[in-house]
């Protein structure tokens, strides 16, 4: 049973799903491997409108920087978690923060960057990993892009966003040395 499964089970629990309610209001992390999805995800992936991407399951990886964090990609997201977490010039960085609404289709949307880094410099980042599927998803990437590089301006800090291919990461070693060089591009000072 994969995490989308579990959570369509578990959300379908009265009592979870008030528990999870009464601790998202208090702005308390839950207990269980998926801490930091927010509430409207969580509902998402109940009601079967957020789907996790190519199968792969949620992972917890305990960090120094960011503490516990849950990441759906075990080669990518992961990956640059623990890059960021041994960066010597990276003070802290938080995992699908902050919240940014933009417009797709005339409806409203929540985008929730990959990460967000702050160094020791106070120079902060938004980091997002784009990877096209080639099944034409590249406008909803247009919007998000634009309202990140938005939110950015206004308060200015640097957004950065590297696409990937399925090639690229089916490469692993290939990927690995350049995600490994972006961020340490990213994070120098």
């Amino acid at each position: 049973m994969n995490r989308s499964e579990t959570m369509k089970l578990l959300w379908k629990d009265k009592k979870y799903r008030k528990a999870q309610i009464k601790a998202q209001n208090r702005g308390k992390k839950e207990a269980d491997s998926g801490s930091n999805i927010s509430l409207t995800m969580r509902e998402q992936y109940a009601s079967g409108q957020r789907k996790v991407i190519g199968g792969t399951e949620w992972i917890v990886l305990h960090t120094d920087k960011a503490g516990k964090i849950s990441c759906h990609d075990r080669h990518c997201e992961a990956y640059v978690a623990k890059l960021l977490d041994n960066n010597s010039n990276v003070k802290v960085f938080k995992k699908d923060w902050p919240r940014i609404g933009y417009k797709n289709k005339g409806k409203d949307h929540t985008y929730f960057p990959d990460y967000y880094i702050r160094l020791h410099t106070g120079r902060r980042v938004l980091l997002e990993l784009l990877f096209k599927d080639g099944k034409g998803g590249e406008r909803k990437y247009i919007r998000k892009v634009k309202a990140a590089k938005r939110y950015c301006k206004r308060r200015g800090w640097k957004f950065v966003f590297f696409l990937f291919t399925r090639k690229d990461v089916g490469n692993k070693i290939v990927f690995k040395r350049t995600v490994k060089r972006l961020v340490r591009d990213l994070c120098h000072e």
